[in-house]
């Protein structure tokens, strides 16, 4: 077995378990966990609940897939400046440090309950399809990401996908084709990073288009319905050379001599600029976003695009606004078909418990602070706690940055302080 919880981190992040594809993983956390004597329990939506002694005082849960952006889930790691890291790819750090940390307390306890979720980053689909049902009062979630918080409520969300249609005409048989495409953009986290104001590469790319003189042949864009978009690119045509283009574009282009087929007459770019991709509400007393949305993905096909939006809220009312507000915009520019592909409420507030208090107390004694707050991110616990309606939610998690974006990167400090604060809090617990 490795030494320490980051020693086994980085051999997990050489298993493939990018969301819906984590039979890799599956198997690894199976016979892990049967090698050191627990009972495995797997469920048809791939989850698993993993079960040692008698009467366990609470559950540790996480999820085992990860958004692959970049490379991954072909991950080269390095260190710098004490900041875990990987080459041109997303880290996996989210969820995969805690795996790490559950897999070795399940090796050292002798009385304790794992909940192993599948396929949480696209749709939270393993937790809405459980099937198995741990004993714990507690449920203790490890997918935050901030060693000093403690998390008692995070935000719901939907997916929602437009179906754009577009028409089609013929350009000028002479002129210049155009390949564009967006670099340097940050991108991040569609919950965590949005309060950053990051530029969305769709967005982006969707003003310089409106303001060029020029014909579109393509354009698509985006990584994760989860993640602010990175990568977009089109094809354009010109009957003259472009100029001024701005820093954030890689162009390149040739000379036509035959007509190509255009877009035609399409709400489009129209409707990529009217939407807002980004925060609605802040309330900086309690959870601070509150409301939001990003334009997640473009993706072209034959009758024209699928766009797809991912909104975000605190609390009911306003994720059922936030949804509609999406729906109206869309239908004002003529676009008629819409799916709901996806859909979990917000984890609300709960009162104070005596478990929330024995945590705060290790965080307080332990690290100085203790953060007891909302996120704007989705965490299973939303979708366990229909599930599992008598257990109490609580989530915490070591310090990692820029999660679903080739920046992603795991604080090594934070987290072996993490490890040394949860195994206390599975002594006081």
């Amino acid at each position: 077995m490795f030494s320490s919880p980051l020693e086994l981190f980085k051999a997990l992040t050489q298993i493939p378990h990018s969301s819906g594809d984590t039979t890799l993983m599956q198997k690894f956390l199976i016979q892990s966990a049967q090698s050191f004597g627990a009972l495995v329990s797997v469920d048809s939506a791939g989850n698993i609940l993993c079960q040692k002694g008698d009467s366990p005082r609470f559950c540790l849960q996480a999820h085992y897939d990860m958004v692959c952006v970049g490379k991954a889930p072909e991950i080269e790691l390095f260190e710098e400046g004490g900041w875990l890291r990987a080459k041109d790819s997303s880290l996996g750090a989210d969820n995969g440090a805690a795996l790490a940390c559950l897999l070795i307390l399940l090796k050292q306890e002798s009385s304790i309950e794992i909940l192993f979720t599948n396929d949480e980053e696209i749709g939270m689909l393993g937790a809405k399809a459980l099937d198995l049902t741990p004993s714990a009062p507690l449920i203790l979630n490890v997918d935050s990401e901030s060693l000093q918080e403690v998390v008692i409520s995070c935000a719901g969300g939907y997916d929602l996908e437009l179906e754009i249609p577009a028409t089609f005409k013929e350009t000028p048989a002479e002129g210049y084709l155009y390949e564009l495409s967006t670099q340097n953009f940050l991108g991040g986290h569609s919950g965590i990073d949005i309060i950053k104001n990051h530029p969305n590469a769709l967005v982006e790319m969707a003003h310089l288009l409106a303001s060029l003189p020029v014909e579109i042949l393509s354009f698509e864009g985006g990584e994760k319905s989860n993640s602010i978009p990175v990568h977009a690119k089109a094809s354009l045509f010109s009957s003259r050379p472009l100029e001024h283009l701005p820093s954030w574009i890689r162009a390149t282009a040739r000379p036509l001599s035959s007509p190509l087929k255009a877009l035609d007459q399409t709400p489009l770019l129209d409707l990529l600029r009217a939407l807002h991709s980004g925060i609605f509400a802040y309330d900086e007393e309690s959870s601070g976003v509150l409301d939001s949305l990003n334009i997640s993905l473009l993706k072209a096909h034959e009758k024209g695009w699928t766009l797809t939006l991912m909104g975000r809220a605190n609390d009911k009312e306003r994720l059922w606004r936030n949804l509609e507000r999406a729906r109206l915009i869309a239908r004002a520019f003529g676009i008629k078909e819409d799916r709901l592909k996806d859909f979990y409420p917000p984890w609300e507030k709960a009162k104070s418990s005596s478990y929330l208090e024995k945590i705060k107390e290790v965080y307080e004694r332990e690290l100085g602070v203790c953060h007891v707050r909302s996120i704007h991110a989705g965490l299973e616990c939303a979708v366990l706690q229909e599930k599992l309606p008598k257990a109490e939610f609580i989530s915490i998690g070591p310090t990692i940055l820029h999660p679903h974006s080739t920046r992603e990167a795991l604080d090594i400090k934070s987290f072996e302080r993490f490890w040394e604060i949860l195994q206390i809090i599975t002594k006081v617990l």
